[in-house]
């Protein structure tokens, strides 16, 4: 039968000053068979931790006792420091049991590898072919690529390991969030324990007042088209693209402003001809939570709605709006048509757009996102209220703001142009005196 021990007080320094020096540390219970262990030396104490049954005792070197020194919470502890620290250590020998029960204890490449294998296969059976999620590209880079965290055993992980990690990725707020969700879900769904699943959330946790907001691309005048321009360059598309898929996903762009992200997501739905409205997708960037944000109205042109009718027809409203032709490689270069479906990336539409821009005769600055530019542009010079031109462009006014501040003071000068009236009095012809001759 294990023998009982018996607690000392160990809480304040007058408690252990009252204690004899011995070869052993005192010990006080905190928990059931895990203590907190004060060793009373000739020249100052230390605090312990311990855990197991007599006999069996795992024991640990916490740090130096606040008997001289004040508790800095790192070499030097208080009573409540040590009793953290000896905790600490307890969860981490229990994930590592836990670990260490299944096998070989998991790693943090293991964890991600077998979450981007489950990404990836989800996808490619809802797509019915081989696609590679976006997580997957992510996760290499920032996980996979680092050798020194990403071999790190998941029993080892700490809150301020992973921090360090978070802390330097050198991207923007928003792709720094989705990395980090990315590992978090990865790393959740190979935890061993509900102890290792708390240092995860706080150690992967966003730090207070962090933006995940996306962040915008400054404009300036060479990335700009005028409407003549946008015109132009919207007519060397549809000439060079003769199935129109290239051509519908540009007007979109021009006509409305939106990101790639969001106009890859229209549904045959979101085409309100009858109200001459596009229901845009909101944004998914920099998201956090499960919430989704409502689609954003934007009003287009009879000539848009024009072109979109035809690829509405017969269609329910739940199907993809705008789609392409995929190809396979049959033959050497030789391809042929497989199937239709969804845009997936931005950057299946680079090639042929930069040849329609070159075609154009257009700047090299230009590119997809210059009709992104040039719509909010547009509508400031136009007088709309930041706020509503902030709305339709699903951005914040702090972004339009921040990129587009030339551009807004030229607007508001015309504005305040418009609402200049004559002050000074006018000449009139009663004060015209006529010229006698002589």
């Amino acid at each position: 039968m294990a023998r009982t021990v018996k607690d000392a007080r160990l809480d304040s320094r007058a408690a252990r000053e009252r204690l004899e020096p011995r070869k052993k540390p005192y010990y006080r219970s905190i928990e059931s068979g895990r203590h907190v262990g004060y060793y009373k030396g000739p020249r100052g104490g230390t605090w312990f931790a311990r855990t197991g049954e007599p006999g069996s005792y795992r024991e640990k070197r916490l740090g130096t006792a606040d008997d001289v020194l004040d508790a800095n919470g790192t070499d030097v502890l208080s009573f409540a420091q040590a009793q953290a620290a000896a905790r600490d250590w307890f969860d981490k020998l229990a994930n590592e049991a836990d670990a260490l029960g299944e096998g070989a204890a998991s790693t943090v490449r293991a964890a991600v590898e077998r979450y981007i294998k489950a990404m990836d296969a989800r996808l490619t059976k809802r797509e019915g072919r081989a696609v590679k999620s976006g997580a997957s590209q992510k996760l290499k880079r920032h996980v996979l690529d680092n050798d020194d965290f990403a071999d790190r055993e998941l029993h080892t992980l700490t809150v301020a390991l992973l921090r360090g990690w978070r802390s330097k990725l050198s991207v923007a707020p928003a792709t720094r969030q989705r990395v980090t969700n990315d590992l978090k879900a990865a790393l959740n769904e190979a935890a061993p324990s509900a102890a290792l699943k708390l240092v995860i959330k706080e150690g992967l946790a966003s730090p207070k007042g962090e933006s995940h907001e996306p962040a915008e691309e400054a404009a300036d005048a060479s990335k700009l088209l005028t409407d003549d321009e946008t015109r132009k360059l919207l007519k060397a598309i549809h000439d060079s693209d003769p199935d129109g898929d290239l051509y519908r996903l540009s007007l979109l762009m021009a006509a409305t402003g939106a990101r790639f992200a969001q106009l890859r997501r229209l549904t045959v739905g979101d085409v309100q001809a009858a109200r001459l409205r596009i229901m845009v997708p909101a944004s998914r960037k920099g998201r956090v939570g499960s919430a989704q944000r409502a689609a954003v109205p934007v009003p287009v042109g009879q000539d848009v709605i024009d072109a979109l009718l035809p690829i509405t027809k017969g269609r329910k409203a739940s199907e993809p709006l705008l789609e392409r032709w995929r190809h396979v490689q049959v033959k050497g270069q030789l391809w042929e048509r497989e199937s239709r479906g969804p845009w997936q990336s931005a950057a299946e539409m680079s090639r042929p757009f930069r040849a329609a821009v070159q075609a154009a005769k257009l700047g090299s600055a230009i590119s997809a996102y210059s009709f992104r530019h040039s719509s909010i542009v547009r509508a400031l010079k136009e007088g709309l209220p930041v706020r509503l031109v902030a709305q339709l462009h699903d951005t914040s006014v702090a972004m339009i703001e921040r990129n587009y501040t030339r551009f807004m003071a030229d607007a508001l000068e015309d504005l305040a142009r418009r609402a200049v009236v004559p002050m000074a009095a006018q000449p009139t012809g009663e004060n015209v005196v006529p010229i006698r001759r002589a």
